[in-house]
């Protein structure tokens, strides 16, 4: 068993004339040395390439471009010639409705402060007569019990 361990290593180590086998791989160094190589000259042509792209670009680029309408183009221009009339009294019929709805908007607005101020003003008056009647119910209870009283006889005599 220890000579045919040894006789594999042999056939890993040495060549077949007994000389020590090269595990370098000097053939895939050439290759990738000639990859590099091949790689840098490709870099260098695109460098090349790219700066030449914009005056090669401005080569292919027309001067100038004559531009025809097709049939359908002058059937729509001149279709829309023949509605231009119909189109800008739909324009001006829009400007006025919306102008008159802001108008609308602007007149609601200021009633809505109007209404808004009558109703402060009678909550407010109703507030004075709430805290009034809390403050004689509080400083003469026997008057507030009185009037109360009055109240609810006025309140039956009026439902008979």
């Amino acid at each position: 068993m220890a000579s045919d361990t040894i006789q594999a290593l042999a056939d890993i180590l040495l060549e077949p004339d007994g000389k020590l086998k090269d595990l370098s791989d000097k053939k895939g160094r050439l290759k990738l040395l000639d990859a590099i190589t091949n790689n840098c000259a490709k870099q260098d042509e695109t460098k090349v390439l790219m700066f030449k792209l914009p005056q090669s670009i401005a080569k292919v680029i027309p001067a100038k471009v004559n531009a025809e309408l097709c049939d359908d183009d002058r059937k729509r221009i001149d279709n829309l010639q023949a509605h231009y009339f119909k189109v800008f009294l739909l324009g001006i019929a829009s400007a006025i409705l919306f102008g008159f709805l802001f108008v609308i908007t602007v007149y609601k607005s200021w009633k809505f402060n109007d209404v808004k101020e009558q109703h402060e003003l009678y909550y407010k008056h109703k507030q004075e007569i709430i805290d009034f009647g809390k403050y004689i119910k509080n400083r003469y209870p026997d008057t507030f019990t009185s009037w109360e009283e009055t109240r609810q006889r006025a309140t039956e005599d009026g439902d008979n």
